[in-house]
């Protein structure tokens, strides 16, 4: 049982004890996920971290595919999708890259959904029973996958 509300997530307090300043937008590996930085922060001093929504990053020369997991290159301070040994994941494309762009939309600290699927109806058409129990056990089969709904 939940005992309170405390307030929708999005924001966390972060104390900047890098060594370093941290300027807006730098992104900050916090272990388990990532924040970006909302303002600037000295190094010692406090501020605000976003940690979800959709950002606009940097990235490599690599097509980033859209669904594709991303992480970020430490060395590089930009989106890839073959991370180097320390760099953090940062989420998932919500959007597709092309080689010569220079941004890529992600949707930071989502989960990738291992074995995750696109559902498409039959000819028939959806509202059929065939097309939703189609549908129905294309969702199950990628809850399942996520570890949401156990199997029977």
């Amino acid at each position: 049982m939940a005992q309170s509300f405390l307030k929708k997530s999005g924001t966390l307090a972060y104390t900047n004890d890098t060594g370093s300043d941290q300027s807006s937008g730098d992104v900050v590996d916090l272990g388990g996920r990532i924040g970006i930085v909302l303002a600037d922060i000295s190094n010692g001093s406090s501020g605000t971290l976003s940690v979800s929504g959709q950002w606009v990053m940097a990235k490599d020369a690599s097509v980033i595919a859209d669904d594709a997991v991303v992480y970020w290159s430490v060395s590089g301070s930009q989106a890839t999708t073959s991370p180097a040994s320390g760099d953090p994941r940062v989420g998932v494309a919500s959007a597709a890259a092309a080689t010569g762009a220079s941004y890529v939309t992600v949707d930071i600290n989502v989960a990738d959904v291992a074995g995750r699927t696109s559902v498409t109806y039959p000819a028939t058409g959806a509202g059929d029973a065939t097309s939703n129990q189609i549908a129905i056990s294309a969702i199950l089969a990628v809850l399942q996958a996520a570890g949401i709904v156990e199997n029977d």
